[in-house]
């Protein structure tokens, strides 16, 4: 990115990350999604979710095998109501469509989380196409 650091517009940082290992030595490419604590502790609201989704479409186009998403552990309450949490269900629709189409992503989660991201977590668990497991 060309830009000064900590001008981040929203509360994700999205990036392509490529690692090599011993059974892929050109490296495994995932799509990385963090959540920026310096913007409001990571919350999501329409720029986040524009973001997610769009790196949803990367990793789809870029036919990446898994979409890493650490995200922020804090729902964004402000003056927007519920058009956030119309937000938080346009993404939560590209994640079910990413997953029904065999896209892998992997969530952590470092303690409790609130907001969109249990809300997503949940929707997961009722899905008969996903998986999982917990530490």
């Amino acid at each position: 990115m060309d830009r000064p650091a900590g001008l981040n517009q929203a509360g994700i940082v999205v990036t392509v990350v490529t690692t090599p290992t011993d059974l892929h030595p050109d490296g495994v490419t995932r799509v990385v999604l963090s959540g920026d604590p310096t913007k409001a502790l990571g919350a999501v609201a329409e720029a986040e979710c524009t973001r997610i989704i769009a790196a949803l479409d990367l990793a789809a186009q870029l036919a990446v095998p898994r979409v890493v998403r650490p995200v922020g552990r804090c729902a964004h309450r402000d003056e927007l109501g519920t058009e956030n949490m119309d937000w938080v269900a346009r993404a939560l629709k590209r994640i079910v469509e990413f997953t029904q189409a065999d896209g892998e992503i992997n969530v952590v989660v470092a303690g409790i989380n609130v907001g969109a991201q249990p809300y997503w977590n949940a929707e997961a668990t009722m899905l008969m196409h996903t998986k999982g497991f917990s530490s």
